[in-house]
């Protein structure tokens, strides 16, 4: 059964309310935008995931990835009493399906990002 915490009652709802922030935060991995990846995340992630973190985390990984070419929500699971939203994505430069790991902080307005994984 999916989790979407304080973000909604159902999938469209909670969706609704998200996908506006992963998408931006895709887009900031994706240009290596580290002040747009700051100002989605948590204050205890944005300690976390320093300005040289993050652009070495850019450097390594985006080349073998490519532009986002689309994803497919799977669901949501509860992590820690927060929502832990799921993607399979397909990315320009990978042959293989990437899945997108995005958890969100319960209760934040407008929603925060408190975990990344894009594998």
């Amino acid at each position: 059964m999916d989790y979407f915490g304080t973000f909604g009652d159902t999938s469209d709802a909670a969706l609704a309310r998200v996908l506006p922030v992963v998408d931006s935060i895709l887009e900031a991995h994706e240009t290596g935008d580290c002040r747009r990846f700051a100002a989605l995340v948590t204050e205890e992630l944005r300690s976390k995931v320093t300005g040289e973190g993050f652009r070495k985390a850019h450097l390594e990984v985006q080349p073998t990835l490519g532009r986002l070419q689309s994803k497919r929500f799977l669901g949501a699971l509860n992590r820690g009493g927060n929502p832990l939203f799921l993607w399979a994505a397909k990315y320009e430069r990978c042959a293989d399906d990437v899945l997108i790991r995005i958890g969100f902080k319960n209760g934040t307005e407008p929603p925060r990002v408190d975990r990344i994984w894009i594998e």
